[in-house]
């Protein structure tokens, strides 16, 4: 944003949204801010118990079908075979196999251009 202005109230503004998005400000797409700028001015919403709910309630779903989640586990590479993401190699060289499917939560951004 400095590139855009020297008002540091203005940069407030202009980047109040970017941890929403996932990604920089600069790397967000003019969509993406404007989805979450049309959440926020329909009105906002925290789930009771906060952000974690989410995932607890997503966690049990994965693993009925026999998925796993991994927490605090780098992941080097999507590993993707014949077109189709089939695992992940993690930051210590151990690679886990995926039958129905790989879920990134590094952001678009980042899954696209670093892990694939």
């Amino acid at each position: 944003l400095g590139d855009l202005t020297d008002d540091g109230r203005l940069k407030t503004v202009l980047s109040a949204f970017g941890g929403d998005l996932g990604e920089s400000i600069d790397e967000g797409s003019f969509a993406m801010q404007a989805a979450v700028l049309g959440h926020v001015i329909e009105g906002c919403y925290y789930p009771t118990g906060g952000p974690i709910e989410f995932v607890r309630g997503l966690i049990p779903t994965i693993r009925s079908v026999d998925g796993d989640v991994l927490v605090k586990a780098r992941v080097d590479e999507i590993l993707v075979e014949d077109g189709v993401a089939t695992g992940v190699r993690l930051g210590n060289g151990d690679e886990i196999r995926s039958k129905k499917g790989v879920v990134s939560d590094a952001g678009m951004g980042c899954t696209l251009l670093n892990l694939l």
